[in-house]
């Protein structure tokens, strides 16, 4: 079992209790994927011009997981069904190109703390999915925050091949 999130924290939100509140679980997940946007596009108006192509991709991709959550709370008021979460491919784009950014360039020092503090933040959404997915007692829920959890992994795995191609220095997960 996963040990309480930060997120968890910050919203005053428990997502262990058998009393969970699905709606507000949702309403703070968006919540959360704004802040990643906003987070995203601050440093990358500070980046250097291939961190910067990162940052703004992983802007959009919050912008993404915006919309899906958006779509999963206006289905589950008015359905009271779950969605299902669908990737576009577009990250696995992106994991390859680290190679072309190794060979190009090295970013300063504040794009490597941008990158840092990004994979901190994927992390810590990744986590808050798969607890929230490990409580649910929805199967269809499990499935969807699970989903959401891997590819809040994916966006972790390409932040951290670009740290490795910065500094060659690896994060733990």
């Amino acid at each position: 079992m996963h040990e309480k999130t930060q997120f968890e924290e910050d919203y005053g939100i428990d997502l262990s209790s058998p009393n969970l509140d699905i709606s507000k679980a949702v309403e703070v997940a968006i919540e959360i994927e704004k802040m990643g946007k906003q987070f995203y596009e601050h440093h990358a108006e500070k980046a250097d011009s291939e961190t910067k192509r990162f940052l703004d991709f992983l802007a959009r991709e919050e912008e993404k997981h915006i919309n899906i959550l958006e779509n999963l709370r206006k289905s589950l008021q008015e359905r009271n069904a779950w969605t299902e979460v669908k990737q576009d491919g577009k990250i696995e784009e992106m994991i390859s190109r680290i190679d072309t950014f190794r060979k190009n360039q090295k970013a300063g020092q504040s794009s490597v703390s941008a990158i840092i503090d990004s994979i901190e933040r994927e992390k810590e959404t990744r986590n808050f999915y798969l607890r929230l997915a490990e409580n649910l007692k929805n199967e269809e829920g499990r499935r969807f925050f699970r989903s959401l959890a891997e590819w809040e992994q994916s966006h972790y795995e390409l932040l951290s091949g670009i740290l490795e191609a910065e500094t060659e220095f690896r994060m733990e997960s």
